[in-house]
């Protein structure tokens, strides 16, 4: 069991990775410091330097985090739900944390985390967790036998790096339609 010391810890770390989210989409990461965060926090930046040894590993663990709760979120669905339905919802949820996070933003972050092990590995289990769902999806007739299972998560992600946010918000395109075109684009319907 976590001792309160522990808990109150990791109740630190996460409300320091809410702030630093939440200043990084409005502020962008080149643009948010260290002292930003620590001023939003009410507390000193050495606070800040006892949980993350940079900037860099704070946005990592952001950006993991998301990762992490996007295939997490694939055990939430009712695995009564058609293949089809938890696609869909795994889609809108993918895109919508995309949108919270900033999409445009996310894009200038130093290149270095995008090959840290710990964004490739939660990349991995994402991915990973999407291919089981194609699976399950093409052995329920859901999803397209013809499409590679390997490349769809990479057409999605490929999807995911468009610049789709100005499409929502300039475009009148709703997210639900956003995610309908997608969807058809890899499932199966009978002729």
């Amino acid at each position: 069991m976590n001792s309160l010391k522990e808990r109150q810890w990791q109740l630190g770390e996460a409300t320091i990775i809410e702030t630093a989210r939440e200043l990084l989409v409005q502020k962008g990461y080149a643009e948010t410091s260290m002292d930003d965060i620590a001023a939003h926090l009410g507390t000193g930046e050495a606070t800040l330097y006892l949980h993350f040894k940079s900037k860099e590993e704070l946005a990592l663990r952001i950006i993991s985090h998301e990762i992490n709760s996007s295939a997490a979120v694939l055990h939430l669905f009712d695995p009564t739900l058609h293949v089809a339905q938890r696609f869909q919802l795994l889609l809108r949820n993918g895109i919508q944390r995309r949108i919270n996070l900033g999409e445009a933003r996310i894009e200038r972050l130093p290149k270095e985390i995008f090959s840290h092990p710990d964004f490739v590995a939660a990349q991995q289990r994402a991915a990973l967790a999407s291919m089981n769902l194609i699976e399950e999806g093409k052995k329920q007739g859901d999803i397209r036998q013809d499409i590679p299972t390997l490349i769809i998560p990479h057409y999605i992600k490929a999807i995911f790096s468009a610049d789709y946010t100005r499409l929502l918000e300039t475009e009148g395109i709703t997210l639900e339609i956003f995610t309908d075109h997608i969807e058809s684009s890899v499932e199966h319907y009978e002729e």
